[in-house]
């Protein structure tokens, strides 16, 4: 998105990549630790909390990669 055809800053792709996934870890870590911390020794809705948390999870990210391919794709006949 915020790359262009110029060929001298391409290679920005893979710092940003790296920088990317230390933010997506650190993010997933905190939220599980998070959720582990609202279960706590409730052990019979633990399995039905972790279910919903990837429902919701899986959820927002497709829809938020949907609307992103289709707002920056540069084919539109293909959505």
């Amino acid at each position: 998105m915020f790359l262009n055809d110029n060929g001298s800053v391409r290679w920005l792709v893979y710092p940003l990549a790296f920088i990317q996934g230390i933010g997506l870890i650190i993010m997933l870590n905190t939220s599980t630790s998070l959720i582990s911390d609202v279960i706590g020794n409730d052990s019979q809705n633990a399995a039905f909390v972790y279910g919903v948390y990837s429902l919701f999870d899986k959820l927002a990210n497709g829809s938020l990669l949907f609307f992103m391919v289709a707002a920056y794709s540069s084919d539109k006949e293909a959505l």
